[in-house]
């Protein structure tokens, strides 16, 4: 009798230990699918953005509108980083975070569609 218990105990083990191998799997492949969509995403913001960028100051000769908003980007960027992220993450979180800042960045190309300094400025800043 006490030989039929411990095979049931051990059974109930092994039993238990497999759930939780295929939690930690599940949760691998989550994370792992998480980052490759992450990563695709940076891909196709940042090569328009640095491409923008390049082209900033030979386009929008006009008035120096590229080279200002080349400096407005950069001033904003030092701000943004030193007073900016950590109060930003926590009230919006660290995915929406990611994807207001991804509409920053898409903000930032559309307005190069049309450089005028009314829509090239505020869209620097936002970036």
């Amino acid at each position: 009798m006490s030989d039929e218990t411990s095979n049931d105990n051990n059974n109930t083990d092994k039993s238990s230990s497999n759930g939780s191998d295929d939690n930690k799997q599940a949760k691998s492949r989550r994370a792992k699918k998480n980052f490759i969509v992450i990563c695709l995403t940076f891909v196709l913001i940042y090569t328009p953005y640095n491409a923008v960028t390049n082209l900033q100051s030979s386009i929008n000769i006009d008035k120096n509108i590229g080279l200002y908003s080349l400096a407005v980007i950069s001033v904003c960027s030092v701000v943004s980083c030193l007073f900016l992220t950590h109060p930003f993450i926590s009230i919006f979180g660290y995915k929406w975070s990611i994807f207001i800042s991804q509409v920053g960045f898409l903000l930032f190309i559309v307005a190069n569609i049309y450089p005028k300094a009314s829509f090239m400025f505020p869209s620097k800043s936002v970036l």
